[in-house]
């Protein structure tokens, strides 16, 4: 990008001028050289990785010396695309472009900065009905942690999504990484969906060149291992509803979208299926006492990174009522995110056999109803919740 800049103007021409820039920038005399005979492709070595500039298409690529790792690859055109789309650059020329930001060139720094000592890994691309996903949790004493809390997520062009992540952090021997994808098989016709579950060494995890060592972890290794309720892997209502559409699976993906302590809720749950169909009629029949009290009903409200089933409102958007339904899930997950929310009134709805278990493991501020009082269709269900 410093390269492409000429005072107040970004051109997105790749010609002697800007390769020239470019050279003055890594100070690299091989470059000029380069440049003297007009090639489609630009060749050159720089801090142990080797730098491909394809003039014609505008595309740049960076691999390892000694591999064939690339470790950015990226089109000039879809830069520019994206400084427009963000208000940076107005077009002022059909290859030319104003910028709009001011110290252009002190952002960059910034962004050097901000960057120095951390990772950045590819975590998303969606194209439905295909996507890939793919999460990490820190491994330390049995505990699984989410690294997205240690770092921060952006969104580029595509539906592609990355974690920026501080190798500070990264002081666990192993991290685990989840990797859910589906592909459409175009030939037959048919979805496949993939998860893959593998244990990274960290020493070659932070090491952008390396080739990572790994290892599988099966799902019966998983279950053993504890993962806080915010630390689960949370899936989107469309992608559950596209993993569970997928008509061939590859080996073990079921087992691993079943475990229970990995995601919330686990897609492939033994009888989950069932239990989520009465837990939707519980929260739609919770939506609709509510609204009928003059209250603002919500649906799964997201809140300090987890899911309330359902929230009733006042006006000014303060929580009156926060509702978990339980229906086959766990209780003790269910009381922890009612603990970790704001609300007035805080309600357990659990399943009717499961009532002395949600006795034992609630507080006492926290209302206990069986999941039979509301779903009844006197005014008994309303009685029942308020007093």
């Amino acid at each position: 990008m410093e390269a492409l800049q000429d005072g107040d103007t970004l051109t997105s021409k790749l010609e002697a001028s800007q390769l020239i820039h470019l050279s003055n920038i890594f100070k690299i005399e091989e470059l000029k050289n380069l440049i003297l005979k007009p090639s489609r492709y630009i060749k050159f070595k720089y801090n142990n990785r080797e730098i491909s500039i394809d003039t014609q298409s505008k595309v740049l690529t960076v691999t390892c010396l000694g591999s064939s790792i690339t470790t950015i690859r990226m089109s000039l055109d879809s830069m520019i695309w994206f400084l427009l789309a963000n208000g940076v650059v107005r077009r002022s020329k059909i290859d030319e472009f104003k910028i709009l930001a001011d110290n252009f060139l002190q952002a960059l720094e910034n962004l050097k900065q901000k960057l120095s000592n951390h990772l950045l890994v590819k975590t998303g691309e969606k194209k439905p009905p295909e996507l890939k996903l793919i999460y990490y949790h820190l491994q330390k004493d049995g505990i699984l942690e989410r690294a997205d809390k240690y770092g921060a997520t952006v969104e580029v062009p595509n539906n592609q999504t990355y974690l920026i992540l501080s190798k500070d952090r990264l002081q666990t021997p192993l991290v685990l990484q989840t990797r859910i994808a589906t592909h459409l098989n175009i030939i037959e016709k048919v979805l496949n969906a993939d998860v893959s579950v593998n244990w990274i060494e960290t020493s070659t995890f932070i090491q952008p060149c390396a080739i990572l060592r790994t290892v599988s972890a099966g799902p019966e290794e998983l279950r053993h291992y504890q993962v806080a309720p915010e630390d689960k892997i949370r899936l989107e209502k469309t992608t559950i509803s596209l993993v569970r559409s997928a008509k061939v699976y590859f080996p073990q993906t079921t087992r691993y979208l079943a475990l229970e302590n990995l995601f919330e809720p686990a897609p492939m749950a033994e009888d989950k299926l069932q239990e989520g169909s009465l837990h939707r009629k519980v929260q739609e029949r919770l939506v609709e006492l509510g609204a009928l009290l003059g209250f603002y009903a919500e649906l799964e409200h997201n809140i300090s990174g987890f899911r309330i089933d359902v929230v009733w409102m006042e006006g000014n958007g303060r929580i009156e009522y926060a509702f978990e339904i339980v229906a086959g899930g766990s209780v003790a997950e269910a009381v922890y995110r009612l603990l970790h929310v704001e609300a007035a009134h805080k309600v357990l709805v659990v399943a009717d056999d499961r009532l002395e278990e949600a006795k034992e493991k609630a507080e006492s501020r926290i209302k206990l109803l069986p999941i039979s009082k509301v779903m009844d269709k006197r005014t008994t269900a309303i009685r029942s919740i308020l007093v």
